[in-house]
């Protein structure tokens, strides 16, 4: 009686585990809803063939997807050159207010991965425009407010 009751109470902590982590999306959810959402907007070009960009707002995962390049090749008699170019365009809705906006890109083939944080009010109803660029270099993650 006690084997079964020790198991019936595993079976209900993993249980109640796999629903929190749903709730947690769910009250994200409402939370925007209900504080009267904005959107963000990100934007930005990038020279990656294939990336991953992940964002989180208030160190929730509100959005992942990948980045998708297109290969240019320019031939003439003295060189030939090859480059990658792609854009993002990305819209996520947040719940008004400040928060802390995360954004990382990884391109684990090119050894790539830069994880950067800002923070911006969200006014209800409202929508911010947040630039992704990569340097000189091509490298270097900058995160820059357009409004």
């Amino acid at each position: 009686l006690v084997v079964a009751g020790m198991v019936l109470v595993v079976g209900v902590l993993l249980v109640t585990g796999m629903m929190l982590r749903r709730t947690r999306a769910a009250l994200y959810g409402a939370r925007t809803l209900l504080s009267g959402s904005a959107q963000l907007r990100l934007s930005g070009r990038h020279a990656f063939r294939s990336a991953d960009l992940t964002v989180w707002i208030d160190k929730q995962r509100v959005f992942e997807g990948k980045l998708e390049g297109t290969v240019h090749r320019r031939s003439s008699w003295l060189s030939k050159k090859t480059w990658v170019s792609g854009e993002i365009d990305v819209p996520i809705k947040v719940p008004a207010g400040k928060h802390a906006v995360t954004v990382r890109i990884s391109d684990l083939p090119d050894n790539y991965l830069q994880t950067t944080t800002t923070a911006a009010d969200f006014a209800p109803h409202s929508s911010r425009e947040l630039r992704l660029s990569f340097g000189r270099s091509g490298k270097e993650l900058n995160l820059d407010w357009r409004d």
